[in-house]
């Protein structure tokens, strides 16, 4: 275990030989950090920052975001591979916050099973999700962004026992996507050209909870199967 775990040399490339806790700030400013081919998970309990000269190499590995408490755990430069938000105690309130663009080429779970506060705070910055998009908290998600769900092979799966509140939503990338839950769309949805086959499961809505303003668009020869409500 680590409290402050810093990566600050520049060329330097630091490969984990096992699982890391890290009880506070994880900053990679320069050099590269490497969860190694046996993809070694990170459990993060502050601040993520990588920026600089710095890099994350996150191989197919898992980080797990979890600090405690009733602060914001800060994400900046945020490039993952799977990520999880979890906050194992109930009197846990931290939200996850991104201070810029996060791209996530695996899947995100909100809510990882603890009793905590499980949410994603994007503000105005974008999110992109190549593998499922599993939420498990109430209010997951709180964003005046853009969620791009971009998976490019398979099938990608919006799933979890909760719905989902998005501002505006992009699924894209030739991946078919299912949606198994309820969904809300307080801003504009889209479905890319380039989108394999949308299906919105026969016991899933969407529902558009914004304003008169807001649009619905395909592009392209996209096949959309609604067994579900749409619009809710």
């Amino acid at each position: 275990q680590f409290y402050n775990l810093t990566v600050n040399a520049t060329g330097a490339i630091y490969t984990l030989g096992a699982a890391i806790v890290v009880n506070n700030d994880v900053t990679i400013s320069n050099g590269n950090l490497d969860v190694s081919g046996a993809n070694s998970a990170i459990n993060c309990k502050g601040n993520w920052t990588v920026n600089g000269g710095g890099t994350f190499n996150a191989q197919q590995g898992t980080v797990t975001l979890s600090k405690a408490g009733a602060t914001t755990q800060t994400i900046t430069g945020g490039s993952f591979y799977n990520l999880i938000l979890d906050n194992a105690t109930a009197a846990t309130t931290a939200v996850k916050a991104l201070a810029s663009t996060c791209n996530i080429t695996g899947s995100i779970t909100i809510g990882g099973g603890g009793a905590g506060t499980s949410q994603m705070s994007t503000g105005t910055n974008d999110l992109y999700v190549a593998g499922n998009w599993t939420n498990n908290f109430t209010t997951g998600l709180s964003s005046t962004g853009t969620v791009n769900l971009n998976g490019l092979i398979g099938t990608q799966t919006i799933a979890g026992t909760q719905a989902t509140t998005f501002n505006n939503l992009v699924l894209s990338g030739a991946a078919a996507k299912n949606i198994n839950v309820n969904q809300q769309v307080n801003g504009d949805l889209q479905f890319s050209a380039a989108s394999g086959t949308v299906t919105l499961a026969a016991a899933a809505s969407i529902t558009d909870g914004g304003s008169t303003t807001n649009t619905f668009s395909i592009s392209g020869a996209v096949t959309f199967v609604v067994l579900g409500a749409f619009p809710a």
